[in-house]
């Protein structure tokens, strides 16, 4: 009966996969319906839980335009698509922005050069339109100065991070900041000396107790030199267009990185509570005094912006030092003055000869000194390596905060030129910050002109207030760096990472440990994590990319299928291929065909997602090609796609066996799952609500093979059945 047909033809539908194939097989027989009205049409039989919807093509009907999302499927979603033309996506009308050859020409050089200095001209309130107001302004130039508030002992903590003198990170933030924010393209973004070039530089900090003066002088300027080359590197990129590597950068990646920074700094400010002249560990009134203001700098930082009005024009960071350096003069040292603790002034102290940058040629005879080694090599590319992903990182943030586009290139051109002006005037380079920016564009600046307020007021402090800066207690800037360090973990990630690896049984105990994910995405993280600390930043992140890479390919070479069709009546056997064919999936694909038995004609179906990745793809259809040769058997490959095409025919010396065809699929006559719906509908009206009749079904048969597993022993054969022959698939 034709209920039992539909019945049956529903079971074999409630496979997607099942339901997709036989779309993609059927729609070479559909009659266009370019100038038809689609209406869906359902029946329902209680009973038996049936329910089978068919269209009807006709043109009178004007209501039935529309689409019902709710009852989604392949059919209805198909019909709908072929009587309208896609809209044209936005990002086609924008320009390329991907990898591209910069030719060495003077005309390929010289259109890089515009298109990476044309940040210069954007961002700026004088060059919007219409143009901005004095409030503008004002905005800016307040967030500016407090950015540059907060930014100033962060920027002294992190100087201890790297093992540099702190005026000497103090000159390359606001050379950097200056820089960034003329040449760059990101308006808003904060850049000087951030957590993560601060770590990799402490990396190669100088690792002797008690340095000479010439040493310490000597590592300095190696320093210097390798951020100069690192900012070439930097321009190099970006004449290159290399932004665009921040494709590959994964969630899961950037999870880990920004664990693994977290802990790093958490590592690296044990150094608050050495002794300087003896570097080692205090002990009795002086730990606990240093532990004291740690603790309150860290309160100050974690709760000031919930206290109302005040938290919203006080930077934490400054409020906390000021009450620090208050409770430590006016209170301890005149109660206690015998218990110290170490300070600014103690450690590197500023004076009127470090309120100026120091020019580069002054130390000619330390940078002739600098040994160009292998460490030095690797040294200007892990501090290139590191600007480049945490500036790539902060844009992707950037554009969410602010809802605009920054441009990554110009934003990378901008770094390398203040990295180089940094060095050449004896100043530590600098990268975008993330704390900062999200700080400025929170409280609304838009423009260019808050980062030269924020650098200008760093300026004029080291200048001008090098007296105030040095006393300032270390143990208070630890505080600082330890809710920096709190801000920066994803806590969020710890319950997820443990979620995922529990038992579904667990998980199913509690709504709220529903937040599992994939496997891989968890092993990432902790990957990261772990490799963060263990050694170079970037050479974590670059091992986190693989990783995400591994997982990709895993994932795609599982979800490769093939399903074999065999019509008897032509003795032609059909390989139907779904998915990628690259070096992954070959031992799927192969050890899938028999040429030794399979019949004197036999061919390859790939279905239009199907797409010959790589050169093994074609090694390895050339190869069975040749095996089928070999048996004096005949092996066509159909469908393949026009990208596919133009592969092949590049290697056309290569693929001497392969015969293919971009025309169409030969299909045999595949079972289907329902009628011609023009006669379905006939026959539904006429017949009576629980009549029987017997299924037909076409002279076919169907085996699936799925990951690349042979079917078992040969299919049964189905009588043939006359009434059926030359019906069209749908």
């Amino acid at each position: 009966m034709i209920r039992e047909d539909l019945e049956r033809g529903r079971d074999i539908a409630s496979s997607g996969d099942e339901m997709a194939r036989v779309s993609s097989i059927g729609r070479s027989d559909r009659t266009d319906h370019s100038e038809h009205r689609v209406k869906v049409i359902q029946y329902e039989d209680e009973d038996k839980d049936v329910c089978v919807r068919y269209y009807d093509t006709d043109g009178k009907d004007e209501e039935a335009t529309g689409y019902n999302y709710h009852d989604f499927s392949h059919h209805t979603w198909y019909d709908y698509t072929r009587t309208r033309e896609p809209v044209p996506a936005p990002i086609e009308k924008r320009e390329c922005e991907d990898i591209f050859m910069c030719l060495p020409f003077y005309h390929g050089v010289l259109r890089s050069l515009v298109k990476c200095s044309t940040g210069v001209t954007s961002g700026w309130g004088f060059t919007s339109k219409p143009r901005e107001n004095f409030r503008y302004y004002l905005t800016e130039v307040i967030n500016g100065l407090l950015c540059g508030m907060t930014m100033l002992p962060e920027i002294i903590s992190f100087s201890f991070i790297a093992g540099i003198p702190p005026h000497v990170a103090l000159h390359g933030t606001w050379i950097v900041c200056i820089c960034a924010a003329v040449f760059g393209g990101s308006p808003g973004i904060m850049t000087g000396l951030s957590g993560a070039l601060a770590a990799v530089a402490g990396r190669y900090a100088l690792g002797v107790e008690n340095p000479t003066p010439e040493q310490i002088e000597l590592h300095l300027w190696s320093m210097l030199f390798a951020v100069f080359l690192a900012g070439v590197i930097l321009v190099c990129c970006s004449f290159f267009h290399l932004a665009s590597i921040s494709q590959f950068l994964s969630t899961s990646v950037i999870i880990g990185y920004s664990n693994g920074l977290a802990l790093v700094i958490v590592r690296a400010q044990m150094h608050g509570f050495l002794d300087p002249k003896t570097h080692k560990y205090v002990v009795g009134a002086e730990l606990a005094l240093a532990i004291t203001y740690c603790v309150i700098a860290f309160i100050f930082m974690q709760f000031t912006n919930k206290i109302p009005k005040v938290g919203q024009y006080l930077p934490p960071a400054l409020l906390a030092v000021a009450v620090v350096v208050f409770i430590d003069l006016a209170i301890v040292k005149q109660v206690a003055p015998h218990i110290k603790v170490t300070t600014i002034g103690d450690v590197a102290c500023l004076t009127s000869e470090t309120a100026l940058p120091v020019m580069s040629w002054t130390h000619w005879n330390a940078i002739r000194q600098v040994n160009f080694d292998w460490i030095f090599v690797c040294k200007v590319l892990v501090l290139a390596g590191s600007v480049i992903m945490e500036a790539l990182m902060v844009n992707d943030i950037i554009k969410t905060l602010s809802g605009s586009d920054p441009n990554s290139n110009q934003q990378m051109f901008g770094l390398g030129i203040g990295n180089m002006l940094s060095a050449f005037m004896g100043s530590a380079g600098g990268s975008s910050m993330v704390g900062i920016s999200v700080m400025n564009l929170k409280a609304g600046s838009r423009g260019k002109e808050s980062s030269i307020a924020a650098a200008l007021f760093l300026f004029v402090m080291l200048g001008g207030g090098f007296p105030l800066l040095n006393y300032i207690p270390i143990p208070s800037l630890c505080g600082i760096m330890f809710s920096v360090s709190c801000h920066c973990f994803k806590w969020f990630s710890l319950p997820m990472c443990i979620v995922t690896f529990m038992p579904q049984a667990i998980r199913n105990m509690h709504p709220k440990l529903k937040m599992k994910i994939t496997r891989s995405d968890a092993i990432i993280i902790v990957a990261v994590t772990i490799l963060c600390n263990m050694v170079l930043i970037p050479l974590a992140i670059l091992a986190g990319v693989v990783l995400a890479a591994f997982a990709y390919v895993w994932e795609s070479k599982s979800r490769f299928k093939v399903e074999i069709y065999m019509d008897n009546d032509t003795n032609i056997k059909y390989y139907e291929i779904e998915g990628n064919i690259f070096y992954a999936s070959k031992r799927m694909l192969t050890r899938v065909f028999t040429p030794a038995e399979d019949p004197e004609t036999t061919v390859i179906v790939l279905l239009a997602s199907t797409t010959l990745f790589d050169y093994t793809a074609i090694e390895t259809l050339n190869s069975l090609k040749a095996e089928y040769a070999s048996y004096n058997k005949m092996l066509l490959i159909k469908g393949l796609s026009h990208g596919c095409i133009k592969k092949v025919a590049k290697m056309n010396h290569l693929c001497r066996h392969m015969e293919h065809d971009l025309v169409g699929i030969e299909t045999p006559n595949l079972p289907t799952l329902y009628s011609r719906f023009t006669g379905l509908k006939d026959k539904m009206n006429t017949m009576a609500p629980k009549q029987s009749a017997t299924a037909q079904y076409g002279d076919v048969q169907a085996t699936e093979v799925t990951q690349g597993t042979k079917s078992s022993g040969e299919p049964k054969e189905v009588p043939p059945n006359e009434n059926t022959k030359g019906q069209s698939d749908v």
